[in-house]
């Protein structure tokens, strides 16, 4: 699948992110230049939720989900599942994604986090 088809199924509108697709001379970025691109379009827009791999702080992601649901007009989870997630003790953050994700199937959608790129340098 090509990235701007990606693309087009994380935002809504793929006019709107077109210029993240390309540098400033109008080149198409590639790989983890594009990556990035989208990342930081994503975080800016308050269309990904960023949390650190090794947990979140708070209730990012039930804030999250919640935030989404209203200004979506939608119900992705009922009020007790999402306190149940909210009370959810994990040692790994995939676990709690793998168990938000089993509640938000149910309404046809999913969370996913981007792990960090690390580049090491010898």
């Amino acid at each position: 699948m090509a990235m701007e088809d990606i693309v087009g199924i994380i935002f809504e509108d793929i006019e709107e992110v077109k210029p993240i697709l390309s540098d400033s001379e109008g080149n198409d970025l590639e790989g983890n230049d594009l990556s990035e691109a989208i990342l930081e379009y994503g975080i800016s827009e308050g269309k990904f939720l960023c949390v650190d791999y090794g947990g979140e702080e708070g209730s990012e992601i039930i804030n999250y989900i919640m935030d989404y649901e209203f200004s979506h007009g939608i119900e992705l989870a009922t009020q007790e599942e999402l306190e149940e997630l909210d009370e959810m003790e994990y040692d790994d953050l995939t676990d709690k994604i793998k168990e938000v994700n089993k509640i938000l199937e149910k309404a046809g959608y999913g969370l996913f986090i981007m792990l960090p790129i690390v580049k090491t340098v010898f």
